[in-house]
């Protein structure tokens, strides 16, 4: 059986999650970017924000990898901002070293 290879950005919550788990659930192996890694963890909730705000949220990538294995399909972790063109770049990287090409970009 041929490899589906899905990329889904924002995946540690929501909209982005729910994609990822949907796509693992369809036999999808799926590379799952964001910010947060860890549960819990504080972090600058956007940039573009006028005041800061550190406060933990919820959601992170190890929690969306853990549903993604539970479906029975590989997860590969890639923590990126998406505002910094050189980690997008070295998560496209990640993804075609350990993959090849995505067949499915959720953005």
């Amino acid at each position: 059986m041929e490899r589906r290879v899905a990329l889904v950005t924002g995946a540690s919550r929501g909209i982005g999650k729910a994609c990822a788990v949907a796509l693992a659930g369809e036999g999808f192996d799926v590379a799952v970017t964001a910010r947060t890694l860890h549960d819990g963890e504080a972090r600058e909730h956007s940039s573009t924000l006028r005041a800061s705000d550190t406060r933990p949220i919820p959601g992170s990538l190890s929690s969306t990898a853990e549903l993604v294995h539970a479906a029975g399909r590989e997860a590969l972790v890639v923590p990126a901002d998406l505002l910094d063109r050189a980690w997008l770049a070295a998560e496209v990287c990640a993804v075609h070293e350990r993959w090849g090409l995505a067949d499915l970009l959720v953005h």
